[in-house]
């Protein structure tokens, strides 16, 4: 009974796929009568759906399953790291004034609080590609070629 609740949940979930194809029901003709069609489905998915609950009692687990606890983090992990990468590729950063050097740090340490599983090397890191070049230059010691 189990097997068959997951097949028809699956079923029900293609059903619902099919008709989220069409951006307004079809009036007359062949895909009218498509359209209908997925819908009577669908509702045919979701009575059956309800029957096996009903007469399954037990069998069906209503509990949302224990997630792994390494699966969690590597979620969090991953939610981070793309959070981290939106934040830094929108840093505009160019050196100007204090001003600017004073904003590039509160933004890195809001990027730092926002993600706690990355470490600020790596934050920093990160952040580096995005500066002008002249910045990246002083930061490594190497001043810019000289004009003669």
């Amino acid at each position: 009974m189990a097997t068959e609740f997951v097949e028809v949940t699956i079923e029900l979930r293609i059903l619902k796929r099919k008709l989220a194809t069409y951006t307004t029901p079809p009036e007359e003709g062949d895909e009218a009568a498509i359209f209908k069609r997925i819908q009577e489905d669908i509702q045919g998915c979701e009575k059956k759906i309800v029957e096996l609950a009903i007469n399954g009692g037990d069998q069906f687990e209503t509990k949302p399953a224990q997630q792994n606890p390494h699966a969690q983090q590597s979620a969090s992990m991953w939610r981070q790291s793309q959070m981290m990468s939106s934040y830094i590729t929108s840093l505009n950063f160019t050196g100007k004034n204090e001003d600017e050097v004073s904003n590039l740090v509160t933004k890195m340490k809001a990027i730092s609080k926002a993600c706690p599983d990355i470490s600020f090397i790596e934050i920093w890191s990160a952040t580096q590609p995005m500066l002008p070049p002249h910045i990246i230059r002083s930061l490594a010691g190497r001043l810019p070629p000289s004009r003669s």
